[in-house]
C-alpha cells in the first residue's frame, strides 16, 4: 500500500512542520511505501512499538535464580545442584538480557528511537538506580543495626569473638577498590572516544577484564573466608552485601560486554549511545557501592574487632567512685 503524506496527517489535524519535517517549497510530494516498512509514520512524537516478551522473562528468570540460591543456602539442595542449576540459569539469563538489549538497538537502528523516547529512556534509567540505590541501603541498614548496638548474644561484641575471624581489609578487599576504580576510568575513556568519534574498544574491553578479574577475586574471597552465611549475623550481612554487590558486579560486566559488541560491530555514534551512557553510569554505581562496602564492611566494621566503645567506657568508668578528672577524660579520649 503506497500513500502520500499529506493524507497520513490531515486525518488527525498535525501537518509535517509541527513534527519537525519543513519539505521544500515547490517540490513535489514524495510518496511511502509502507508495506514492507519497519517504521510507520505516526503522529506522535515517539514510535509505537509492539509488546516485548523480554521484560517478563527477565523478571522470571530472576525470581527462579534466587529462589534455587535461597534452596541451596539453606541447604535444601546439593552442593553440585546448587551451582549447576545457577550456572544454568546465569547463561539462560545472559541469552535473554542479550536479546532484549539487541532488540533495542535495532529499534534505535531503523529510527524508532526519538529525542522524546530517548529522554524518557535516561529518566526511566535514572529511577532504576535510585531503587537499586534504596535497596542497598536497607541492607547496610541491617548492618549497621546489628554493628553498632551489639546484643548480648553477640557478647556485646561486632565483630562477635567467638567463631568470627574478619578479613584483612588491605589485602584482597583493596585489591578490588583498585581493579574497580581503574574499571570505572577505563569506562570514562570508552565514552570520550566515542564523543571523539575515535571508537576504541580496547578502553571497554579493559572495562569488562577488570570486571571479570573483580568477580574472580571475590569468588577466592569466599573460598579462603573463615566463616560462612550461617555464623550468626555478621556472616548474613557480610555474605549478602557483598554478595548482591557481586551480582551486580556481574549483572554490569555482562551490559558491557553487550556495548563492547556494538563498538565492535560500529553501531555508536556521538548522537547514539544511549546504552554506552547507561552502562558506564550502572558501572559507577557498582563502584560507589563496593567503596561504601569496603568502608563500612572492611574498615570500620573490623575496627570492633577487639572490645566495643560501651565496653571500654564502662571498664574505665567503674574504676571511679565520683565524676573523673580532666586528665581521665583526655586518657580516655586520645589513648
Amino acid at each position: 500500500m503506497i500513500i502520500s503524506l499529506p493524507s497520513l496527517y490531515s486525518s488527525s489535524g498535525s501537518s509535517p512542520e509541527s513534527l519537525g519535517s519543513s519539505p521544500k517549497v515547490g517540490s513535489s510530494i514524495k510518496k511511502v511505501n509502507i508495506k514492507n516498512s519497519k517504521v510507520l509514520p505516526h503522529r506522535y512524537p515517539w514510535a509505537e512499538c509492539g509488546p516485548s516478551p523480554w521484560p517478563a522473562c527477565v523478571s522470571i528468570m530472576l525470581v527462579s535464580l534466587f529462589i534455587h540460591m535461597a534452596f541451596g543456602f539453606n541447604c535444601m539442595v546439593s552442593k553440585a545442584e546448587l551451582w549447576g542449576g545457577t550456572l544454568l540459569m546465569l547463561i539462560s539469563l545472559v541469552m535473554i538480557l542479550w536479546a532484549w538489549w539487541e532488540s533495542l538497538n535495532l529499534e534505535c537502528l531503523v529510527g524508532m528511537m526519538t529525542g522524546p523516547e530517548l529522554k524518557n529512556l535516561k529518566t526511566a534509567f535514572f529511577l532504576f538506580l535510585w531503587t537499586e540505590i534504596f535497596f542497598f541501603v536497607g541492607l547496610f541498614w541491617a548492618f549497621f543495626h546489628s554493628a553498632l548496638v551489639p546484643s548480648d548474644e553477640l557478647g556485646c561484641m561486632w565483630p562477635p569473638i567467638v567463631g568470627i575471624m574478619p578479613l584483612d581489609p588491605f589485602a584482597l578487599p583493596l585489591v578490588g577498590v583498585i581493579i574497580l576504580i581503574s574499571s570505572g576510568y577505563s569506562a570514562n575513556r570508552a565514552v570520550k572516544h566515542v564523543k571523539g568519534r575515535y571508537p576504541e574498544w580496547r578502553a571497554m574491553g579493559t572495562t569488562v577484564f577488570l570486571g571479570v578479574l573483580f568477580t574472580c577475586l571475590q569468588l577466592y574471597e569466599y573460598k579462603s573466608a573463615g566463616f560462612t552465611m550461617q555464623d550468626g549475623i555478621y556472616g548474613s550481612c557480610f555474605f549478602v552485601i557483598t554478595g548482591f554487590h557481586g551480582l551486580h558486579v556481574i549483572g554490569g560486566t555482562m551490559f558491557n560486554t553487550y556495548c563492547l559488541a556494538l563498538m565492535l560491530k560500529g553501531d555508536y555514534t556521538p548522537s547514539q549511545m544511549l546504552s554506552l551512557r547507561c552502562a558506564v553510569w550502572y558501572w559507577h554505581f557498582v563502584d560507589i557501592v563496593w567503596i561504601v562496602a569496603y568502608l563500612t564492611v572492611y574498615v570500620w566494621g573490623n575496627w570492633g574487632m577487639y572490645i566495643t566503645p560501651k565496653q571500654v567506657w564502662d571498664k574505665k568508668m567503674s574504676i571511679y567512685e565520683g565524676w573523673p578528672s580532666k586528665e581521665d577524660i583526655f586518657h580516655f579520649i586520645f589513648i
